[in-house]
């Protein structure tokens, strides 16, 4: 099978995912579509599975122009797609998900043989009988591929595979993905992780911020090259003169425990000064989400914190109140805001039982408006009412309301993941001038963020997280984008230790 997509473009309101972008997959290849988070890269295969309609462009199936409309349409056409969350039936069988939906008059029996010589023939190693709630993440992600194969496919869509596998499960995807290749099949690969990509790619297209940079020939290029055009080049915009203090948090041999029950951050040891914005760079998924629960006390950790010389033990977020840590989280739905809760509720929700809102447990309304029309003015949210539902308000208000409660407590530390999520061209700019701000009034901030542009703005010290670990601090200079690079792939990550 051969596809070609030309002129592809896809808006979401006013973010362009993608901008004009030409991809095309030959027969039996492996292609891998490299890029930074939110490059846009899913998104275009998400178009190509029929999930997605383009707004402009098209789609050539060996030389005729197709109309993707569905994953159903798609899946007719030969492609099928295993994106990063399964959809698969946990109380049910391998065998019964692998034939779930299918219209099939053939007996059971014969089904069933069917699909174990599938198993057989890429050595995928399951058992037919086993229910998916038994199956480690890796065996899920085998059975998403075994359905395409007993479909026929022959486009293999594989979105971030090997995100939450371990190491051995990575080389057995590889396998797969090899002896798919011998087939005659196509696979796209999409990935962050350069030594994944040189190790089973023919060709590799590079996306940044939703435009096409390159395709280009896995063995004509170096790791160094594509990093380059992966980052590209960044502009350092002005900070806010101010002196670097002592040392206000330190943390020494951290281990945190990831949702998988392995380690995701591993023995990691730092420093954090008064007025320091510590900037930690990475791709998604090696460790930096684990870090902040961690720090925040919503996960358990082994090691040593030290705040101001003293030895804390964080073991809850009301812990971490107390000792004065702010902490703005990437989903802010989940562990920054309640929902049903209005804006007002939200933005006093960490002192509302104390002063000046509160005294012998009876709520000053008075002050939780005044106090809660100050954030909302501040910090420029557009909302029908303080007393609407936070659930109500556009995702990026939402971040904005998250900011605002978090920056405007008194604070003597600052965690900050993913903190503009969200948010447009001029709001993030707003947050990053009061997070510089927030570093002139000699309040460290730990930044951790997946946007590289975001890091080298604002940060002044980069250590980069690849799989749990930390770089040795690099400074934010413009020489040093390169590199930040390299290791964020995982380019000679071990020298920097």
């Amino acid at each position: 099978m051969q596809i070609k997509m030309e002129g592809i473009v896809k808006k979401f309101g006013s973010v362009v995912a993608n901008s004009q972008v030409d991809f095309d997959v030959l027969p039996g290849e492996v292609h891998s579509l490299l890029g930074e988070n939110g490059a846009g890269k899913t998104t275009l295969m998400k178009i190509l599975y029929g999930i997605h309609i383009p707004d402009e462009g098209k789609i050539f199936i060996n030389g005729e122009e197709s109309f993707i409309q569905s994953p159903r349409i798609a899946l007719e056409k030969g492609i099928g797609m295993v994106q990063q969350h399964f959809s698969l039936v946990p109380s049910f069988s391998v065998f019964e998900n692998v034939i779930l939906g299918l219209k099939s008059r053939e007996k059971l029996d014969k089904l069933r043989r069917a699909v174990e010589e599938i198993i057989e023939r890429f050595h995928l190693g399951l058992d037919l009988d086993t229910k998916i709630w038994q199956l480690s993440h890796g065996e899920k992600q085998k059975v998403e591929i075994l359905k395409f194969l007993y479909r026929d496919v022959d486009l293999l869509i594989l979105d971030e595979p090997t995100s939450a596998l371990a190491p051995s499960e990575v080389y057995s995807l590889f396998d797969i993905i090899r002896e798919l290749k011998s087939t005659g099949k196509s696979v796209v690969f999409i990935t962050h992780k350069l030594e994944e990509v040189f190790t089973v790619s023919d060709r590799i297209t590079i996306l940044r911020t939703g435009k096409k940079i390159a395709t280009v020939d896995a063995t004509s290029v170096s790791p160094q090259e594509v990093v380059k055009m992966m980052v590209g080049e960044y502009t350092i915009i002005e900070k806010f003169p101010k002196n670097i203090g002592k040392e206000i948090l330190r943390v020494r041999n951290f281990t945190v425990i990831g949702d998988r029950g392995t380690p995701a951050v591993r023995n990691i040891s730092f420093d954090l000064r008064a007025g320091e914005i510590l900037g930690i760079a990475g791709v998604e998924g090696n460790g930096q989400r684990e870090l902040a629960e961690g720090l925040y006390g919503l996960r358990t950790y082994d090691g040593e914190i030290f705040l101001h010389g003293n030895h804390v033990r964080i073991n809850s977020p009301q812990k971490a109140l107390s000792y004065g840590i702010g902490y703005i989280p990437e989903d802010r739905f989940v562990t920054g805001l309640i929902p049903d809760l209005s804006v007002s509720e939200n933005i006093v929700l960490k002192s509302i039982s104390g002063t000046p809102f509160s005294s012998k447990g009876i709520i000053n309304r008075e002050k939780v408006r005044n106090f809660s029309e100050k954030v909302v003015k501040k910090y420029r949210v557009s909302l029908p009412s303080i007393w609407a539902p936070i659930k109500k308000l556009s995702g990026g208000n939402a971040q904005k309301v998250l900011a605002g409660r978090e920056l405007e407590a008194p604070l003597n530390l600052l965690i900050a993941v993913n903190p503009t999520n969200g948010l447009d061209v001029a709001s993030t700019e707003h947050i990053h001038k009061l997070l510089l701000k927030t570093s002139q009034n000699g309040i460290p901030v730990l930044l951790i963020s997946t946007d590289l542009e975001e890091i080298y703005k604002i940060s002044d010290i980069i250590v980069v997280m690849y799989k749990g670990k930390l770089t040795k601090r690099i400074e934010a200079l413009p020489e040093n984008q390169e590199l930040i690079g390299q290791l964020m792939a995982g380019v000679n990550f071990e020298k920097y230790l």
